[in-house]
């Protein structure tokens, strides 16, 4: 993966023990982890687990 996307190793490692909601945003200038927090209607309206799904 460190290859693949030319990451450093410290971003290679916060990847891969990364928790739902956080990841690298990969730009021109450089890469950046960022942190998504969602508000309980937005987690609602945008989840992929089908069991978190409401009718």
């Amino acid at each position: 993966m460190e290859e693949a996307f030319n990451l450093s190793d410290g971003e290679e490692k916060f990847i891969v023990n990364a928790k739902i909601g956080q990841g690298i945003l990969a730009t021109q200038e450089g890469c950046i982890p960022f942190y998504n927090f969602l508000s309980d209607e937005e987690r609602r309206q945008f989840t992929t687990k089908p069991k978190d799904v409401t009718a």
